[in-house]
């Protein structure tokens, strides 16, 4: 299979009258798996003329069928005319001898073949690569010259549109100005006869996102000096079209070429998944490392008493980040998280509301529960504002610390009103971990409002500030708290038009989360 072959039979005309033959094929193979050459032709008395049969298969199969040979004279029997003058006009010839010569045309397995005949790189992180080793095995009895075209069948948004537009030569080398979504260290070269030859291939994605490839294998023989050996005409059609046809008929088995050609057994036979020769399809996907807040419970009351978790996400603002974290990163992000010293300024920043209480009530905690919902292993870590990454010298000097600066070292070090366990942490793909977040009721420094901004980094991935805001009322100090989501508290839609005493009465729930009673 990929390969052509040529037949050549003489046709004698032994009598002394001229003949016209004309060869013809089953219908079903004719132009597709058969051809030839010529179609018709006339014989003199006693020439010979040579008829080419070139055969290409599809499929690894044995095809059984006749060349049939029409011989008829160049004219039928004169008119009848008495005169020589009548205008008369010959009898059509017709059909004195009618050859059959059997064919039999043995597919073998590929010229080319892949091993694996499927290959799936899994998933891997964006702009990182991932090589796989893959076989070329030449079946045939010559050597072949060889060349590895791929395309792109399904790709995210940005893929090259050239490689999802049709098959293109694969690189040998990465290209530094290019995306190099695919490269191969020997796409092209020469197999030898009955030999196999290892290569491997480099897949390295650049977006977000699953991809689908087709790669497929131009082959042409070679002669002992690994020049490409001329073929005939008819070798080159079939093999086009064969081409053409492994291209762009969207090939999904052997029956979208074989159904109804006789000797296939394509009538009975249904798709089994094989694999054909020439081709080899190619699945893999790329992603950012991620992680989702998929539960919260709070322990004590506040914001958690006859409170469900789906409220509690919207009061605590989860809802808003999970939806940043299930974002795609982009490329600012993904270059920023190249920086060797990044302002962290520039990094989003989320609230996370603990609920007012009185001085001295107990510490209000929040287990908010951590899961890795990709196929990536995740690492994360949380940070203090005043850790460094990097450890300065006694000598250098850092400059004054601001008055915001001041007041939250003062709440690290000395108010201790936050705490955070654990700070670290690695998940597999489905994995879960609980991290404690809490707030004590223990100071009034600053009016009893407390905040403190934890980065949370996931590593080649997310990065933002959770602000842990945290409020210490005097013990008579009255406060209402409303139901929020996200900060806002949330109206039904009217319909616009309607009159001021025809609204629907909207009602938002309201929490005394003072010590005491008021109006």
């Amino acid at each position: 299979v990929g390969l052509a072959s040529s037949r050549t039979l003489v046709v004698h005309n032994p009598t002394r009258i001229p003949l016209i033959f004309r060869a013809s094929l089953p219908h079903k193979l004719d132009g597709t798996i058969l051809d030839v050459s010529p179609r018709s032709a006339r014989l003199l008395g006693n020439e010979r003329t040579e008829v080419t049969v070139t055969y290409a298969p599809r499929t690894e199969k044995t095809y059984r069928c006749k060349l049939h040979l029409k011989v008829r004279p160049l004219a039928g029997e004169a008119p009848d005319n008495r005169d020589a003058r009548q205008i008369g006009q010959a009898e059509p010839s017709e059909i004195i001898q009618s050859l059959g010569v059997t064919l039999v045309c043995p597919g073998g397995a590929g010229a080319v073949s892949f091993d694996p005949p499927q290959l799936d790189f899994g998933v891997k992180l964006v702009n990182y690569s991932e090589t796989r080793e893959l076989r070329l095995i030449n079946g045939s009895d010559c050597d072949l010259k060889y060349q590895i075209l791929h395309h792109l069948i399904e790709g995210p948004p940005g893929s090259d549109p050239r490689l999802l537009g049709a098959h293109i030569p694969i690189k040998k080398n990465a290209d530094p100005n290019a995306n190099n979504l695919m490269i191969m260290d020997k796409p092209f070269g020469i197999l030898p006869a009955r030999s196999k030859l290892r290569t491997k291939v480099t897949f390295s994605p650049s977006n977000h996102g699953g991809y689908k490839f087709e790669m497929i294998c131009k082959v042409a023989r070679v002669d002992e000096n690994g020049f490409e050996k001329m073929v005939s005409p008819e070798e080159a059609g079939l093999l086009q079209r064969n081409a053409e046809a492994r291209v762009d008929a969207g090939y999904e088995g052997d029956d979208v070429y074989l159904a109804g050609l006789p000797g296939t057994g394509a009538e009975e036979k249904k798709d089994d998944g094989s694999f054909m020769p020439l081709k080899i399809n190619m699945v893999g996907s790329a992603s950012f490392p991620t992680v989702v807040f998929r539960d919260v419970r709070v322990e004590k009351g506040g914001v958690g008493l006859g409170c469900s978790s789906d409220q509690m996400f919207g009061q605590l603002g989860l809802k808003l980040i999970n939806k940043t974290l299930a974002t795609p990163l982009t490329k600012e992000e993904v270059e920023y998280n190249l920086l060797s010293s990044p302002d962290l300024s520039k990094l989003p920043t989320f609230d996370l509301p603990f609920t007012p209480a009185p001085l001295k009530s107990p510490a209000q905690v929040f287990f908010l529960e951590l899961r890795n919902p990709a196929h990536l292993p995740v690492k994360f870590s949380i940070h203090l504002p005043n850790e460094k990454s990097i450890e300065l010298e006694t000598w250098a000097d850092e400059g004054e610390p601001t008055e915001e600066e001041v007041k939250i070292n003062q709440i690290i070090d000395e108010i201790k009103c936050f705490e955070v366990f654990p700070r670290e942490g690695e998940l597999k793909s489905g994995e879960s971990m609980t991290v404690q977040v809490s707030y004590k009721y223990s100071s009034m420094e600053y009016g009893g409002k407390h905040e403190l901004p934890l980065l949370l980094r996931i590593f080649q991935g997310k990065q933002f500030w959770v602000k842990c805001i945290g409020r210490t009322l005097e013990k008579e100090e009255p406060c209402l708290l409303p139901r929020t989501i996200n900060g806002l508290t949330s109206l039904f839609p009217v319909a616009m038009g309607t009159r001021p005493h025809e609204a629907p009465l909207q009602e938002t729930e309201l929490m005394n989360v003072s010590g005491k009673a008021f109006d």
